[in-house]
């Protein structure tokens, strides 16, 4: 499943942990998104936190030239 939108770092990212958690292979084309970026836990912002997050479940983060 190939995932894009607005707020990656939370509903693009809640879309892919879900798809995930169902079983499918999934790829956030991250240059086909835009991020919120707000402040997270030690000194991190919600980018860092989702991406690290999505990339812990196994999501794909992509650029669309490498799925294109």
């Amino acid at each position: 499943m190939f995932l894009c939108g607005l707020a990656l770092d939370f509903c693009v990212a809640w879309s892919a942990e879900d798809a995930i958690r169902l079983g499918y292979e999934v790829v956030v084309i991250e240059d086909a998104c835009r991020w919120i970026g707000m402040p997270a836990e030690a000194g991190r912002n919600s980018m860092d936190a989702a991406r690290e997050r999505l990339s812990g479940l196994g999501v794909v983060i992509a650029r669309m030239a490498e799925v294109g």
